[in-house]
C-alpha cells in the first residue's frame, strides 16, 4: 500500500507514519524468513500450485524454531532490494481498491 502524497491533512500524515511502522516490522519478518529458509531467495522450480505450500511450511517451521528458542542468527538477516510495489502498480483495478482500503483504513484508524 502507498503513503498519501502531498497536501497531507494531520490525519493523512499520520496514517502515514503507521503504514512506514508496519512496513518495517513486516520487511523485517520477511528478511528473517529469507534468512533462515535460504529456498526462499531463489527462483522456485516447483509446480505454481506448490508454492503457497512451501511458503506456509517455511512459515510453520520458523515459528517452531523460536517457540524451541532456536534464535535467529544475525548474519542470517537479509536486505530484500525490491519492495514488492512493481508488479501491481501498473494495474489500474488494483491501483483504486488500494485508495479504497487506505481510505477506509484512515477512517479507521486516524480519525
Amino acid at each position: 500500500m502507498k503513503p498519501f502524497g502531498k497536501s497531507l491533512t494531520h490525519e493523512m500524515a499520520n496514517f502515514n507514519k503507521k503504514l512506514s511502522c508496519g512496513r518495517v516490522v513486516v520487511e523485517h519478518a520477511f528478511g528473517q524468513l529469507k534468512g533462515r529458509w535460504r529456498c526462499l531467495l531463489k527462483a522456485n522450480d516447483s509446480q505454481t500450485g506448490n508454492v503457497k505450500t512451501q511458503v506456509l511450511a517455511c512459515c510453520v517451521l520458523h515459528n517452531i524454531c523460536k517457540d524451541f528458542t532456536d534464535e535467529f542468527i544475525d548474519r542470517w538477516d537479509v536486505e530484500d532490494s525490491t519492495n514488492g510495489d512493481d508488479e501491481l502498480a501498473h494495474n489500474d483495478s488494483n491501483l483504486e481498491e488500494g485508495k479504497k482500503m487506505r481510505n477506509y483504513l484512515l477512517e479507521k484508524f486516524c480519525m
